[in-house]
């Protein structure tokens, strides 16, 4: 979904057994609501093909957020634990305070500056999908 200077993408490579994310821009609680709401969907939908499942968070250009905002993200990563996601991995840079926020709030969480570390991270122990 898109807005002006804001928006976020996702999809599911199913082969791997990865739930891609993509934000950026500022957001107000409302747009935050409509990606969690987005986010929860697809994971519905991999929850049913009973394989683990990992995340590609690419928060490269989201850029710092109130923390009414970061609440309703973090809760639906929070979800996403509780539903079976078995690893976050987040792109971005380690200085970013929402990456920080975030890996104190997710032990499953790593900090990844490159999309091709973070996806090896990922695949290191998840069988591939037939």
């Amino acid at each position: 979904m898109q807005n002006i200077g804001k928006g976020f993408a996702i999809s599911i490579e199913a082969k791997k057994n990865i739930l891609r994310t993509r934000a950026w821009g500022q957001w107000d609680t409302n747009f935050a609501n409509t990606y969690r709401e987005a986010i929860l969907e697809k994971i519905q939908e991999i929850r049913a093909s009973g394989n683990r499942w990992n995340i590609l968070a690419d928060f490269r250009d989201f850029f710092p957020q109130t923390p009414d905002v970061w609440n309703v993200v973090m809760q639906q990563f929070v979800m996403t634990k509780d539903a079976g996601i078995s690893n976050i991995v987040y792109l971005g840079n380690q200085e970013t305070s929402i990456l920080r926020e975030g890996d104190r709030v997710l032990t499953n969480g790593m900090i990844f500056e490159q999309e091709v570390e973070a996806v090896a991270w990922l695949l290191q122990d998840t069988p591939p999908t037939h």
